[in-house]
């Protein structure tokens, strides 16, 4: 931010300015002194008119003609006139921009506000889909820990039925053999009946 600034530096700055022959204009002024531009603005005027004023004082005392100080007081009223005028543009222009700055950096701050709550959405999906993922996991574990009890079930149906499958042709070589007994003795029964 910018100090204030008072008569006595934009004098002193004016005054240097003109003796090492630059362009004595507000923004040359405002560079060194500080301050906003239209205070410098005023003070630039005053130290103008105070020249004008000093000049035409100067010329009194020397006697000069009527027509030569009223040739001088014209030539000073135009002059400051002319950079009253670009002053007045200068400041002018830069409100402009500080306008237009203003409104970009509003632009800005919305934009910057649009993008945070789009952040903060996407966060909140984020978590959603991590809580998801979660649980997805969670019943995945159950599932398989489910798949593995049936696996070993059906193992064990598997033994069980293998048992049963050899239990049964046990018996079916039991019945086998018990029939073959059966028929050897029927056979040998029947022999013996004749005598």
């Amino acid at each position: 931010m910018r100090g204030t600034v008072n008569f006595e530096q934009v004098k002193r700055v004016a005054d240097k300015l003109q003796q090492d022959g630059q362009k004595v204009s507000v923004r040359a002024v405002q560079r060194i002194t500080g301050g906003s531009m239209t205070t410098v603005l005023e003070l630039l005027r005053q130290w103008q008119q105070r020249q004008q004023t000093a000049v035409l004082s100067s010329a009194t005392e020397e006697n000069l003609s009527e027509a030569l100080r009223a040739a001088i007081s014209s030539e000073i009223a135009e002059n400051v006139s002319r950079c009253r005028a670009a002053m007045e543009a200068q400041i002018q222009l830069a409100e402009q921009r500080a306008q237009e700055t203003g409104d970009l950096l509003k632009d800005a701050e919305i934009r910057e506000q649009e993008l945070l709550a789009t952040i903060d959405a996407d966060k909140k999906e984020i978590t959603a889909l991590a809580t998801q993922l979660k649980m997805t996991e969670s019943k995945a574990g159950e599932l398989e820990a489910k798949i593995e009890e049936l696996r070993k079930a059906l193992l064990e149906a598997e033994k069980r039925a293998s048992v049963a499958e050899t239990r049964v042709e046990e018996r079916d070589k039991s019945i086998k053999v018990l029939e073959e007994r059966r028929a050897a003795a029927k056979a040998k029964g029947q022999k013996k009946e004749p005598k």
